[in-house]
């Protein structure tokens, strides 16, 4: 009896060490194979009656540091967040290209304001005239392309987006699957490391795409969840869905549950949408907020955030030069000016149109001398209440040889009915009349920038959108007042109260314009809310506010893609001689004759004079508030860029070096080392001879009992 047990030892022996010798080899033969942890044939000794009857494998075990792993994919989400910053930044910074590059936006608005320099040295030379009309385009040009290729990065981001849910499905699915088999094996005792290993590959690119949780469950289901709680692999695999737009706009984009016009151009990452409905709606099963970390939190970061601000900035630069330029060249005139001159203000209700202003305007025309005729029209706006009332005044004027009317499209049209060419000026001192000033939102303009009759600059209908500067969710309200909005339908107010937030002020505007179109929102933007005013389809309306509240929150007309829409006014591009470069002058003072003359500078030095002016740029997708000029806030955002993208470099260097070490500690505990496996095998192969010795030992004194029977 102890000879066949001997046998059977020895059996067990052979046995056991020749799985050994066959976990080592495939140990060896993966050493270099990527997701491979090292596997162990755990043996236990065997007894039959509590007799030791041999050596049985009781497992083939991975190695695996499960803590360890876990900072590995929670490194891998943030170096996946980190990557797509550090990529998406530096092509930022490419936009503004290098230092002194002459292809940059400040060296664009350097050369314009060179140009109009040049103007002001030589008022009367065609050619310069010409140069700086050109250098005007060229500086709208590059601001134009700056806003395209801002878009077209979103674009980007945004099909990288719908790419990683894609992936993230993919990765879904093949983890339930691998867990269904590795639950029928492990009923069945079969070793199911190598299943495990594959799953744990799934598990690791989900996690390097978006935060996630998990457990395994006592029949070898791993369960998969989002930070919250939301189950992404359980009894079945999730299906997360993303419909990305073929082309992304600057009015593309996505709004969370939150927000009353949710989701948005954009649609939001959902869970299971085929499942039956959410009771609490679509917003229920939005993961985009959740995603905090990983590639897909990164690429949502770009979209969303970091280039829009960027958008941002180049529209306030795009929007302050239009409006500064404008509204410096609608109040000089140019030599020896038009005959026709039509505003670039879709009037919202034509020549019904409610206006309040102050000061006078005058009107009239020029001959050929550039003498101003007689009779003129100084124009009291205390007087009018409407733009048909100056339609009226102009008409009434007799022998003022002007013919004023607004146009099917709502634009005020003056039309010389002579030869002579029209003058709309303000008063110059030593006059005792007051220059002209028209309420528009939170500031005024002058009579002609209010309509638009002599601009330099055009974008998109400039007064269907206004938007405000950004302040903190916690700003309110510090005096009461009346917002009055004129529009198609008519004109419509919304009374603010002290107290109130900018969220309430957007919901009491919305509230008194109900059905008008014209839609107010406390847009969620870095750094706080802003105000924003748009128009229903582009339409333009007028608001004026009759405390401080628009003042104070600084709300301007047009500044929505001012950079993409930036253009010099086709009439300046087909006639540079109506550039604005001089005034209409009293000559001599006192006299009461006027003149505009041809070596008249005094325009053109105030437009070069632009440049060295110092505004006031509100805090905006990160920059701070700061007093400065045109160029210096170009190279602002020129600098904060580069800023930030020297952060995300560094932030990406220290998530990867971090990211490698955790994964080293990881691979030294899971990663084959060939020399422990070829030690390992020395010793199999050593026991399995000395196994093998046994059954040959035993095989011989079976031979000799045999013989001795016989």
């Amino acid at each position: 009896m102890s000879l066949a047990i001997t046998l059977t030892n020895a059996l067990s022996g052979l046995a056991v060490n020749q799985a050994g010798l066959q976990v080592t080899s495939n140990n060896v033969a993966n050493a270099n194979t990527e997701g491979y942890s090292r596997k162990s044939a755990i043996q236990e000794s065997r007894l039959l009656d509590g007799i030791g009857a041999g050596v049985q494998i009781s497992a083939i075990e991975r190695s695996v540091d499960e803590f360890l792993l876990r900072e590995v994919r929670r490194e891998a989400s943030a170096l996946g967040e980190s990557s797509v910053r550090r990529e998406f930044y530096e092509r930022m910074q490419s936009l503004f290209g290098t230092l002194g590059d002459d292809s940059s936006v400040g060296a664009a608005i350097t050369r314009f304001s060179t140009a109009l320099e040049t103007v002001a040295t030589n008022p009367e030379t065609a050619a310069h005239r010409l140069d700086a009309v050109n250098a005007g385009a060229a500086a709208a040009r590059e601001l134009n392309g700056l806003a395209e290729r801002v878009q077209e990065l979103r674009g980007e981001a945004n099909r990288e987006i719908a790419a990683a849910v894609e992936s993230i499905n993919l990765n879904l699915q093949t983890i339930a699957e691998l867990n269904v088999r590795i639950s029928n094996l492990q009923r069945t005792g079969k070793p199911t490391g190598d299943l495990e290993d594959l799953r744990d590959q799934a598990v690791d690119a989900v996690a390097e795409l978006m935060p996630i949780q998990y457990f395994e469950r006592s029949n070898g289901h791993l369960v998969v969840l989002t930070p919250s709680g939301q189950a992404l692999v359980e009894a079945r695999a999730a299906k997360l869905s993303y419909a990305p737009a073929a082309i992304v706009t600057a009015d593309h984009r996505y709004l969370p549950p939150s927000d009353p016009g949710y989701p948005g151009m954009l649609p939001g990452i959902i869970l299971n949408p085929s499942d039956p409905p959410n009771p609490l709606g679509d917003g229920a099963r939005d993961l985009t907020g959740a995603i905090t970390t990983g590639t897909l939190a990164g690429l949502i970061e770009m979209r969303d955030t970091a280039l829009p601000d960027l958008a941002a900035q180049f529209d306030e630069l795009a929007s302050r030069l239009r409006d500064r330029i404008n509204a410096v060249h609608n109040a000089g005139v140019a030599y020896p000016g038009a005959d026709r001159l039509t505003g670039s203000v879709a009037l919202p209700a034509g020549a019904a149109t409610p206006i309040t202003g102050t000061g006078t305007v005058r009107i009239g025309t020029v001959d050929a001398n550039g003498d101003l005729n007689t009779p003129r029209l100084d124009l009291d706006l205390s007087t009018v209440t409407s733009v048909g009332d100056i339609v009226t005044a102009i008409n009434g004027t007799a022998g003022l040889n002007i013919a004023a009317s607004v146009d099917s499209a709502g634009q005020l049209v003056l039309a010389a009915a002579t030869a002579d060419r029209i003058v709309v000026a303000d008063p110059e001192p030593p006059s005792p009349l007051t220059p002209s000033a028209i309420d528009l939102a939170g500031g005024t303009r002058g009579f002609s920038h209010f309509f638009g009759l002599n601009n330099f600059f055009t974008t998109a209908p400039e007064l269907s959108a206004y938007a405000g500067k950004v302040v903190t969710a916690a700003t309110t309200v510090a005096a009461a007042g009346t917002l009055t909005f004129e529009t198609a339908s008519g004109t419509f107010t919304a009374a603010y109260s002290t107290g109130m937030r900018l969220d309430e002020v957007a919901r009491a505007i919305n509230a008194g314009l109900a059905g008008q179109g014209v839609t107010a929102t406390a847009r969620q933007v870095t750094g706080g809310l802003r105000l924003e005013l748009k128009g229903p389809n582009g339409a333009e309306f007028l608001v004026r506010d009759s405390g401080t509240l628009l003042s104070t929150l600084d709300l301007r007309p047009g500044v929505d893609n001012s950079a993409r829409d930036l253009a010099v006014r086709d009439a300046l591009v087909q006639r540079p001689d109506l550039l604005s470069r001089g005034k209409l002058q009293e000559d001599p003072a006192g006299s009461g004759n006027f003149h505009i003359g041809s070596a008249d500078d005094s325009t053109a030095r105030a437009l070069a004079g632009v440049f060295a002016e110092t505004i006031n740029f509100g805090a905006l997708g990160g920059l701070p508030a700061t007093d400065d000029t045109l160029g210096g806030y170009g190279t602002t955002i020129a600098s904060f860029n580069a800023s930030n993208a020297a952060a995300a470099e560094a932030d990406f260097a220290f998530q990867d070096s971090l990211h490698g070490n955790l994964r080293d500690k990881a691979l030294s505990f899971s990663g084959v080392n060939v020399d422990e496996e070829m030690a390992r095998m020395v010793l199999f192969q050593n026991a399995y001879q000395a196994s093998a010795r046994l059954v040959q030992a035993a095989d011989e004194l079976f031979d000799i009992l045999v013989n001795l029977g016989g």
